[in-house]
């Protein structure tokens, strides 16, 4: 039965990561829990969550991304993009307490996790169920502090039914239109690297990054970019990984434009609601690199 439920695919596609790392759970359930419970229990020590796909328990792992799956720009969307900044507040913890098992003493043990700048005096007190070293355990309160203070950004929009294409923690591209970042709009055809586009386009200094939309909402890129003589026409440095249709027959591809530094605000998908057969509301939070920056370091 079980099979049929969890996805073990991607269960043994992460067996492979969390054995290279030696992320196991060594723990005993003494009270009663549900299945799913003790799954969110045993996932959480290599940072990976359950999650419902169709009836099916797929397990997704917070981790380094470099390849984007989606984008969502003013032209797939319904309505506007909605940011929401959490400012950094004199109240907030500033370091994660993590109480963990110690084998050697057979008792629960702590040890405090903080960032450059945090004194530590009122700091969040955090449970390791399942890990029992001390390096383990840090990493995994250093995971939770570094996400407190880097991943301070919410994103809400919504689309048609683009948004399910997306899943939880899917690593999404997005833009709007707020001056200085992406420029979006529609391919209106190709020849070869020569790409043209519905907009006069503004280039800025350094790099310039390209994205284009497939017909299954995948991302198609990072095409490093460069001008032409034409406002409205550019050059891209490698070939298309797929053929664009524009014959009219269906939408042409979508683009999003801009200098490497400030293409977009990356993002991982964290909420995804239908609202009936036509629309979905889309929830997300930014994506900073520096999350996972002590994954594989060591306390002092």
């Amino acid at each position: 039965m079980l099979r049929s439920i969890i996805g073990l695919e991607e269960m043994e596609e992460l067996h492979a990561l969390w054995s290279a790392r030696g992320d196991t759970f060594s723990a005993v359930f003494d009270n009663k829990t549900t299945s799913f419970e003790a799954l969110k229990k045993v996932l959480a020590v290599g940072y990976t969550e359950p999650t419902l796909v169709y009836g099916q328990i797929i397990p997704v792992r917070d981790g380094p991304r470099t390849a984007f799956e989606h984008m969502y720009q003013p032209g797939n969307m319904v309505g506007e993009l909605e940011r929401d900044i959490k400012l950094f507040d004199p109240d907030e913890p500033d370091g994660i307490v993590v109480e963990y098992f110690d084998p050697q003493t057979w008792k629960p043990a702590t040890v405090l996790c903080t960032l450059p700048g945090d004194l530590g005096q009122a700091p969040k007190k955090v449970r390791a169920f399942g890990i029992t070293e001390k390096t383990k355990a840090w990493r995994f309160g250093m995971r939770q502090r570094r996400t407190q203070r880097y991943r301070r950004a919410r994103y809400s929009f919504k689309t048609e039914m683009d948004g399910l294409n997306s899943r939880y923690l899917s690593y999404c591209a997005l833009a709007d239109d707020i001056p200085g970042y992406s420029q979006t709009g529609r391919v209106l055809a190709v020849n070869g690297r020569l790409i043209t586009l519905d907009a006069e386009l503004e280039w800025g200094t350094g790099t310039h990054f390209l994205a284009l939309r497939k017909p299954d909402g995948t991302l198609s890129g990072l095409y490093t970019a460069t001008p032409t003589n034409s406002a409205n026409l550019i050059e891209i440095g490698s070939n298309l990984d797929f053929t664009p249709t524009l014959d009219g027959s269906m939408e042409p591809p979508l683009y999003m434009f801009g200098q490497a530094e400030r293409w977009i605000p990356p993002a991982l998908i964290t909420d995804i609601k239908s609202s009936g057969t036509e629309r979905g509301s889309m929830t997300a939070v930014n994506y900073d690199e520096r999350v996972y920056a002590d994954d594989d370091n060591r306390p002092a």
